[in-house]
């Protein structure tokens, strides 16, 4: 049975597998693999003020990890982005449902967002089409976003609107 979690400070080498694992560099990383947990730790602490950190887990073993990142500053405190990733021993197998939908759950219901976005490698169709099915939709193309192996890869940005009816924002000291 998966379990989804808060992230803990123990989670930091299975992270650290998971973020530098091939499959992950290739379809959802920008940059080059972390050279230690450290390094890690040091990224995380530098990715938002305010965020969300969860973990997927199966038998005691951290399998993904789902991050929603408040925005801050008065005309965009609406919104957050998100990262997910799965170890690519389970892929297909509900991993990234459970933690993006825990993800929207909380970006609507605790925190109150109009609008949660992300960026996809455009030729991780798998990844398009999980974000499609939950009401993400394309809002635009970067061209060459990056280059990979022997060649530049597009990225898209994505974002789903909550509507108006989104409660106020709480959960910020």
């Amino acid at each position: 049975m998966i379990l989804v979690r808060q992230r803990r400070p123990s989670d930091y080498g299975a992270l650290f597998e998971l973020f530098n694992e091939p499959a992950f560099q290739r379809g959802a990383m920008t940059r080059e693999p972390f050279a230690s947990k450290e390094e890690l730790a040091l990224w995380f602490q530098m990715l938002a003020t305010y965020k969300l950190e969860l973990v997927a887990e199966d038998a005691g073993e951290v399998i993904g990890f789902g991050l929603l990142a408040l925005l801050d500053g008065a005309r965009i405190e609406h919104g957050g982005w998100v990262i997910l990733g799965v170890r690519e021993t389970h892929h297909r197998r509900g991993v990234a449902t459970g933690l993006l939908e825990t993800l929207l759950a909380a970006a609507k219901d605790t925190y109150g967002l109009h609008r949660v976005y992300l960026n996809v490698f455009a030729d991780n169709e798998p990844a398009v089409r999980l974000y499609e099915k939950h009401g993400f939709r394309i809002e635009g193309t970067h061209r060459d976003f990056l280059w990979r192996d022997s060649g530049f890869v597009d990225a898209y940005t994505m974002a789903k609107i909550f509507g108006a009816n989104a409660p106020d924002k709480t959960g910020r000291s």
